[in-house]
């Protein structure tokens, strides 16, 4: 009960007695998107409040973070699959399969930033700071979007006094090759909906089985469907504008819920952009409509 309101929101904490310590287990809810630095800040701030060791308790772990976690001696408990307490002196190796490091995904950040340099190639060398003011992100996170391209071995960056700089070094299509197994969707929830409003004139893209069929042969499905940002869903949720409904023969429209903003990286502003939408129906079984994305990529313009 003592800690900030952004602390009891934003974690789930217990107490473990380990032999003869009491610490205490710090669980971020889903969709944290916490640098390591940020995390070693926070642990600080829930030592001082709580006076106890406070240990970090992820459900899933990718190569970059582990490494950071342990460069900044931060606590932390992978259940199943690795536990690291220096404090102990307890450094429990973990065993990650081949399957699991292909499973690795970049960051909705990091997935702008690329698909944006395929788009238009990007400046070389760049900054986080020139990134940050380019896609609206902070220098944080643009330079932990660095961090996760130099891991996969596709950026070289270069330090220079308190500046880092970054040049992505494939191109176009050799990029996309080498990156797309590690793109994921950026559809995070889908949704179908009723309005008293017109979205049509809303301005939100058009995405999904509607995009596609626009761009190929594909015939359109029953209802029209939209992309938005997940902090424009947010907002609509708060000012009553939608109302979910259960199945599609209730709803005007379907929303996709992005993880990034669906407009940021579109030059036409009334579908989204081509590959982030081949992102969003990779998976989806249908044969006609893997046929439809064989046809979009194929007419693709690589630069």
């Amino acid at each position: 009960k003592k800690l900030p309101l952004f602390f009891r929101e934003g974690y789930n904490f217990k107490i473990l007695k380990f032999f003869d310590h009491t610490l205490l287990l710090a669980n971020p809810k889903p969709d944290s998107d916490i640098t390591p630095a940020g995390f070693k800040k926070q642990l600080d701030t829930l030592r001082k409040y709580s006076d106890l060791e406070p240990i970090l308790v992820l459900e899933t772990i990718d190569p970059f973070l582990r490494k950071r976690l342990i460069e900044y001696k931060i606590s932390f408990i992978v259940p199943g699959t690795q536990m690291y307490l220096p404090q102990l002196m307890i450094d429990l190796k973990e065993h990650f399969s081949k399957k699991n490091e292909k499973r690795m995904r970049l960051s909705p950040s990091a997935q702008v930033v690329i698909l944006s340099d395929i788009y238009n190639r990007l400046e070389r060398p760049i900054t986080p700071v020139q990134l940050g003011a380019k896609f609206g992100y902070t220098k944080m996170t643009m330079s932990r979007v660095i961090d996760e391209l130099d891991h996969l071995g596709i950026c070289r960056v270069e330090q220079k006094g308190k500046n880092r700089f970054a040049s992505i070094e494939p191109e176009s299509i050799t990029l996309w090759e080498r990156i797309r197994t590690h793109l994921r969707s950026p559809v995070k929830r889908r949704v179908y909906a009723s309005s008293q409003k017109n979205i049509r004139h809303s301005g939100y893209p058009k995405s999904g089985i509607t995009a596609l069929a626009e761009l190929t042969l594909l015939s359109p499905g029953i209802i029209p469907v939209y992309a938005v940002s997940k902090e424009e869903f947010a907002v609509l949720q708060k000012r009553g504008v939608i109302r979910e409904v259960e199945n599609a023969f209730d709803a005007q429209f379907e929303l996709e819920v992005w993880h990034y903003n669906p407009s940021i990286l579109n030059n036409d502003n009334d579908l989204v952009d081509t590959l982030s939408l081949f992102l969003s129906l990779r998976e989806e079984p249908d044969e006609r409509v893997q046929l439809a994305l064989k046809e979009l990529m194929e007419k693709f313009r690589w630069r």
